[in-house]
């Protein structure tokens, strides 16, 4: 690696760094705006809809700590993050990233569990560099699988459930 590379690995590390700070605060602040505000014109049915759409999100957000260790080539007693095999079926057959995919669902599901306008900005911006997350986690994937990871983003789409669902059953 040539002292370009480095820099560059070094001031993108610091960049992903920032990102990570910034998406957890905004995540935590999500989670404890629903318990300090209370919204007077709470609407119930909103609310319900807003708890089906979390159990969604959280659902995707945890897939891969079952999905990796189990088709990733994850050594026995390592963190589903150690994975050495690109896993394109399943979920993970119709989105690339199904962990900051329920992230981003969360955010929004959290908009219309706790309804009030801190919310809708904080999941604003925890949405968006979730999706900021995705692209630099990608430059890893392809450093990490080359080709047969260009493939699979041409194959499935970064988090659109539905297009890579229609995808798959167009395959089918």
């Amino acid at each position: 690696m040539n002292t370009t590379e480095k820099v560059q690995k070094k001031d993108f590390s610091k960049i992903e760094t920032l990102n990570v700070i910034i998406m957890s605060f905004a995540y935590i602040g999500l989670f404890f705006s629903g318990f300090i505000f209370q919204n007077p014109s709470y609407n119930q049915i909103v609310g319900i809809l807003g708890w089906i759409i979390w159990l969604l999100g959280l659902i995707l957000a945890f897939s891969p700590n079952i999905v990796f260790k189990n088709r990733g080539g994850v050594a026995k007693g390592k963190s589903y993050i150690h994975t050495t095999k690109l896993v394109n079926d399943g979920i993970y057959g119709l989105i690339r990233h199904p962990q900051y995919t329920g992230g981003m669902v969360i955010a929004f599901s959290m908009c219309l569990i706790v309804q009030m306008p801190l919310t809708y900005i904080l999941a604003i911006i925890a949405m968006n560099i979730a999706y900021f997350s995705m692209v630099f986690e990608e430059k890893r994937l392809i450093i990490k699988f080359a080709s047969q990871y260009e493939n699979y983003k041409i194959e499935v789409p970064r988090v659109n459930l539905l297009i890579g669902l229609i995808r798959k059953l167009r395959k089918s």
